[in-house]
């Protein structure tokens, strides 16, 4: 949603409908009742989130310094299509948690270098029977300073929920992976429940620079899972 007189001033709860401000955009959503989730993956994401956030408290200001010009220089495109620009704490903190979910060191000092620029063609298979899931990426990005981050989204046959509500971060895969051909088939089951037949899958592949956390451009590939 974009801003005018009467969106940019409403804010709070009107029957199922919240109206909140985002940095740069106002929003609308259905007003849900906050419940704690104790899932594995949101435990370990808040363990990250507290590792960065007290890493970020540890930065000299020079250093701190730094990641405010690199955040002002280097704006973020949100899930409305619409430019941000990070707050200093933000752009530190959303590199090195990639870099700690990848397992990889974090760092003190903004990147020097642009994200991952390659355009990656992609080739999936969902099969419900063994279950079996894989994407491909080409060309192949394995054998350099690159991580493959794989997110997925399920859904029901009958559903119609947007994609972009359901995806949830899969496996990252190390260069050195055995196989152009990238399985994730028990990461999907624990996420989303058993696969069935029918199912509409949409997966992301992103191509990560393991020295910075730097994220090249999603590549999206949908499908229907098989027998």
């Amino acid at each position: 949603m974009v801003r005018g007189a009467f969106v940019g001033a409403i804010s709070g709860s009107v029957g199922s409908a919240t109206f909140a401000h985002g940095r740069n955009a106002a929003v609308i959503r259905q007003k849900v009742v906050p419940t704690r989730v104790s899932s594995q993956g949101t435990v370990t994401a808040r363990r990250i989130l507290g590792q960065t956030a007290r890493a970020w408290g540890a930065l000299t200001v020079a250093e701190r310094t730094a990641w405010g010009v690199y955040a002002a220089s280097n704006p973020i495109i949100d899930r409305l299509g619409q430019k941000r620009i990070l707050s200093a704490q933000a752009a530190f903190c959303e590199l090195n948690m990639n870099l700690a979910i990848a397992g990889r060191p974090g760092i003190s000092d903004p990147p020097v270098v642009s994200a991952p620029a390659e355009l990656y063609s992609l080739t999936m298979l969902a099969s419900a029977a063994v279950p079996l899931v894989w994407v491909a990426a080409l060309p192949d990005w394995r054998g350099g300073d690159l991580y493959g981050w794989v997110s997925a989204a399920l859904i029901s046959k009958t559903g119609r929920t947007r994609w972009q509500e359901k995806m949830k971060l899969m496996k990252v895969f190390d260069s050195g992976y055995g196989s152009v051909s990238l399985f994730f088939a028990p990461e999907l089951v624990d996420r989303f429940g058993t696969i069935q037949e029918g199912q509409r899958i949409v997966v992301r592949f992103q191509a990560m620079d393991k020295t910075n956390g730097l994220m090249g451009a999603p590549q999206i590939i949908e499908g229907v899972v098989s027998a």
